[in-house]
């Protein structure tokens, strides 16, 4: 069970007044980690303002998801390294053999997610 302290910590984080975006939207997915980010078609050049705002959302929620986004595998690739360096993973790659590239995809139908049991670390 957590105590008292860490769940004040985890309330003034969830609460905290966090400043407007100009160029996107963000609309968080949960009060801890989550955001969906909108009005960006990734599949264009950023501006600077746009690249700076995503990297904001990117700190302050720690995941997002940009939804409907229709990208060639070179421009994930090079959204990706707007953040840095691609990692080659010690796994197969399940579209090819590109070791910068791992799918994660499921639709209504899927048991399990093509892809789920990926860790961040690379293991």
């Amino acid at each position: 069970m957590m105590d008292q302290m860490a769940l004040k910590a985890i309330e003034g984080i969830a609460g905290a007044p966090r400043a407007p975006y100009h160029s996107i939207t963000v609309n968080r997915l949960t009060p801890i980690i989550g955001a969906e980010v909108g009005g960006v078609d990734l599949s264009q050049p950023l501006n600077a303002e746009q690249l700076t705002e995503i990297r904001r959302a990117f700190l302050e929620n720690h995941v997002l998801v940009f939804r409907d986004q229709h990208l060639t595998v070179e421009q994930h690739k090079a959204f990706g390294r707007l953040f840095g360096p691609l990692r080659a993973l010690p796994v197969e790659s399940i579209d090819g053999d590109d070791p910068e590239l791992v799918v994660v995809r499921a639709n209504a139908q899927s048991r399990f997610a093509a892809g789920e049991l990926w860790h961040t670390d690379g293991t």
